[in-house]
């Protein structure tokens, strides 16, 4: 494996999401993304009413990932 610059950043681009699976019985879907990384977690806006073709079109910029790299850790959506 290759070292990774201490600078390093990841950037993550949400675009939409398409066909979702009908998550409340009763109602209007309101999706949203989570993204938890080096213990941080970053959230889109809710779409409300997005129903099942959500468009976000938001971009996060992590930095100090490298220890969480180094530690073999996960990015969790």
């Amino acid at each position: 494996m290759s070292e990774l610059n201490i600078n390093c950043k990841l950037k993550i681009t949400l675009e939409k999401a398409t066909f979702l699976k009908d998550a409340d019985f009763m109602g209007k879907q309101d999706p949203f993304v989570k993204i938890v990384c080096a213990g941080v977690t970053y959230k889109t806006k809710v779409i409300e009413e997005g129903g099942k073709n959500p468009v976000w079109n938001e971009t996060f910029e992590m930095t100090k990932i490298i220890d969480e790299v180094n530690k073999g850790n996960k990015l969790h959506i």
